[in-house]
């Protein structure tokens, strides 16, 4: 027998919304309220990375200047999106992509040129990715990207020689949440380190118990939520609707004990 689950849906849209339908289609009590919003970035900004120095903005006419890349990594349904709806994506039609997830694959259909995703949907995935790992010396790569966030896929192409571009397609803020009943919360539902820490700190706001079951996308996240004192941390490992839902039912089975 399956409990029926009051659940916070704290990740970013579109994401909390397709799961937050999908929960409440197995009959769950669903709070879809992220915490983090989307501001699309016009333009973009465009930083050039290089090892031991820090990234460099390209000018307007650097970036008109720019040749098509070896490779192209997006790491983001919005920045897929952002991506699709721009001109350089015309110069990239013959150059192969690498998504992460199958929602942000699902984003870049439209393109004609070769989709592969990474698995895991991680910037380790991607660095694993026989595509990557056959880039010649000096090979460029662009990565399409949100403002800030985690730099390992960067920091490591760099590294290894390759020459790195990173287009800022968007930037994230903070959404408060109103009326959080952190009493009748059984499961909390994070989707990023920023969007963790937000919600942590509104969900302490609110009076909310560290014995929540949290649920999260990877081992990053469910590591910080441990340092912020979470006790009950569930890692799915991807973004995908469907792994959410698998812990989320098993969360719901009768006896079920936080790990």
């Amino acid at each position: 027998m399956t409990r029926k689950l009051t659940i916070w849906v704290t990740r970013t849209q579109p994401g909390a919304g397709q799961l937050s339908a999908a929960l409440q289609d197995l009959g769950h009590r669903v709070r879809c309220a992220p915490v983090i919003g989307i501001e699309p970035l016009h333009p973009w900004r465009v930083l050039q990375w290089r090892a031991a120095q820090p990234p460099v903005a390209l000018s307007e006419r650097q970036l008109a200047e720019l040749a098509p890349p070896a490779l192209v990594i997006t790491l983001s349904t919005h920045a897929a999106a952002a991506y699709l709806a721009g001109s350089l994506q015309q110069r990239c039609r013959d150059v192969p992509h690498i998504a992460i997830g199958p929602a942000t694959r699902r984003a870049l259909a439209a393109h004609p040129a070769a989709i592969s995703e990474a698995e895991p949907a991680t910037s380790e995935g991607v660095l694993s990715m026989p595509q990557v790992k056959g880039l010649a010396a000096a090979a460029e790569v662009w990565i399409m990207a949100g403002a800030g966030g985690r730099e390992l896929l960067a920091e490591r192409l760099v590294s290894s020689g390759i020459r790195v571009f990173k287009f800022e397609t968007y930037r994230r803020r903070v959404l408060q949440v109103a009326d959080i009943n952190a009493e009748a919360v059984s499961v909390v539902v994070a989707g990023s380190v920023d969007g963790l820490r937000a919600a942590a700190e509104q969900w302490r706001a609110a009076g909310g118990d560290l014995t929540v079951n949290l649920v999260v996308p990877s081992a990053r996240v469910a590591d910080k939520a441990r340092e912020l004192g979470f006790k009950h941390v569930y890692n799915v490992g991807s973004a995908a609707t469907e792994d959410f839902l698998s812990t989320i039912t098993d969360l719901a089975l009768e006896g079920q004990q936080g790990q």
